[in-house]
């Protein structure tokens, strides 16, 4: 099993072709094309749908489909998964790739956009409301919005008070290194040690960045999947649980905060005590802030035994005990003897790593931050 499959599933490509055809194949960033083409596929049908629905109201819901794809959204989420998100200064990445050959292709397409929204006032991360003369445009319109952004609340999610927040960092961090012996867990290297967050630590502190995060989520994922991902994130201590935490060396904890590698989930044992995960090396890709969206991705590379960078080993991670590097497709066995008081890493925050880690690789978003 590749560390890519999705990209290469015949009824994505077809749905995403016909999502391209719908919405006039727009242009948009790198980071909205990265989302779509590892987001939920039943995500990218009810977008589908709802553009078929309304084909009566086509201008009004074309701007709405297609202001929130061209919108800065799938970027900033990115980035605040990435550490890189402050809503004060956050602006546009710089563009690094070369988009020539995109540019070329949809020209015309821009062009024939350009000259339908130039009476059009544009905002990109809002959705218009539609203005529905009768009860079936009523309904279309509700459904309209409840499929680009429905509510993804899922109860109370109270955290502790930030008083308590020095306690818990501290707690999480000494369970997490008992339940891993003081050791990394993808090496066993027992120096330079750092405790990682597989969301980030201060994830769950900032209510703009929170609202950004989840809501741009639910564009691309289904409610299910993101309702669980958030209820493990916003419990009573937030991020700050040791099963949030994994002991890393230090070169690890970078390479992983900047996608340079993913860990795929596959099994916990039913006493809660093994925890398997999958390594996998993930490709560099440069940040564009024009793709057209059914652009076929490259696959992901397997059998990796470094981070590859211009064709040449950027960076690579050996297991202290065998001297042998790590490679994509090794299978990793993470242990806990008491499973309540020191948890294993949680599956669904590894299954969120494991997607958006992947969809940061392809976007280009993640850029260098070693100190």
């Amino acid at each position: 099993m590749g560390p890519a499959e999705e990209l290469a599933d015949t009824q994505r490509c077809q749905l995403i072709d016909e999502l391209a055809n719908l919405v006039d194949n727009t242009p948009v960033n790198s980071a909205t094309w990265a989302c779509l083409w590892f987001g939920d596929i039943e995500r990218i049908r009810e977008l589908v749908h709802v553009l078929k629905l309304n084909k009566d109201v086509e201008d009004i819901v074309h701007t709405s489909v297609t202001s929130y794809l061209r919108s800065d959204s799938a970027t900033n989420m990115l980035k605040a998964w990435a550490m890189l998100y402050d809503p004060e200064t956050s602006e546009n990445l710089d563009h690094k790739g070369d988009d020539k050959e995109d540019d070329t292709k949809f020209k015309e397409a821009t062009s024939r956009k350009r000259r339908r929204d130039a009476s059009r006032s544009r905002s990109p991360s809002k959705i218009p409301r539609l203005t529905c003369g009768n009860m079936s445009d009523t309904l279309a319109q509700e459904e309209t919005e409840n499929i680009l952004l429905p509510d993804i609340n899922t109860g109370s999610t109270t955290k502790a008070t930030s008083s308590s927040d020095d306690d818990c960092e501290e707690t999480a961090e000494r369970l997490c290194c008992e339940r891993d012996q003081k050791a990394c867990l993808l090496t066993g290297f027992r120096e330079p040690l750092e405790i990682g967050y597989i969301c980030p630590f201060s994830f769950d502190q900032h209510k703009e960045t929170d609202n950004l995060f989840w809501k741009t989520q639910h564009f691309f994922w289904s409610k299910e999947r993101v309702n669980a991902w958030k209820q493990e994130v916003l419990g009573p201590n937030g991020t700050q649980v040791c099963s949030n935490s994994v002991c890393f060396v230090n070169l690890a904890l970078s390479l992983w905060e900047n996608a340079r590698f993913a860990l795929r989930p596959l099994a916990l044992s039913e006493d809660r005590k093994r925890l398997t995960v999958e390594f996998h090396w993930l490709p560099a890709h440069a940040y564009r802030r024009s793709r057209l969206i059914n652009t076929r991705p490259d696959a992901f590379p397997i059998n990796l035994s470094s981070y590859i960078v211009g064709g040449k080993d950027a960076a690579m991670l050996f297991d202290i005990h065998t001297k042998s590097e790590l490679r994509s497709g090794d299978k990793l066995t993470f242990l806990t003897s008491d499973p309540d008081g020191h948890p294993l890493p949680s599956m669904e925050l590894l299954q969120m790593q494991w997607i958006l880690n992947r969809v940061l690789a392809l976007s280009g978003v993640a850029e260098p931050r070693y100190k």
